[in-house]
């Protein structure tokens, strides 16, 4: 688990990965949100208001209800950011894998488990997930930002 600063800016990306941004379209999968399962669309909410820990808890409701493919893979992907938040990288790596199991389309799913690998000091893979990210979305502002926050980390593991 991260301590201090460098867990603060990885919690802050986390969080920021839940915001929507334009994918081009027929491009790849932009989803974010829900339909009808409440605990996911509450659990999105609290994610977004940096409430990892309910975030977490709601979407792990959620998912325990969920049949379709796409939605599970969705909420997967929430339940990455919210385990990253939490500083959980495991977790959020497991989360994120599952989710890219079911779409290998999600750029949000490469987006958030860079993050997860950043956590993890796995910075080659993290790399990796961004540039899959970009490949399937070169307009996200998400990608740059944990782009930005990977740079950052390597700039600080030079310095050491």
């Amino acid at each position: 688990m991260a301590t201090g600063k460098r867990a603060s800016c990885i919690a802050a990306a986390a969080w920021l990965l839940l915001l929507a941004d334009p994918a081009p379209a027929g491009k790849a999968d932009n989803a974010t949100t829900f339909g009808p399962n409440a605990e996911l669309v509450a659990g999105a909410q609290a994610l977004q208001m940096g409430d990892y820990a309910d975030g977490v808890r709601l979407t792990l409701a959620g998912l325990a209800e969920v049949t379709e493919r796409r939605q599970r893979a969705v909420g997967l992907s929430n339940l990455c950011a919210g385990y990253a938040g939490l500083g959980e990288y495991r977790k959020a790596l497991a989360a994120c894998n599952e989710s890219l199991a079911i779409n290998p389309r999600s750029w949000r799913s490469y987006n958030n488990r860079a993050i997860a690998y950043i956590g993890l000091g796995r910075l080659v893979e993290a790399r990796r997930d961004l540039e899959a990210g970009r490949a399937l979305n070169p307009d996200a502002a998400k990608l740059r930002e944990v782009e930005a926050l990977l740079r950052a980390r390597e700039a600080e593991l030079r310095r050491a």
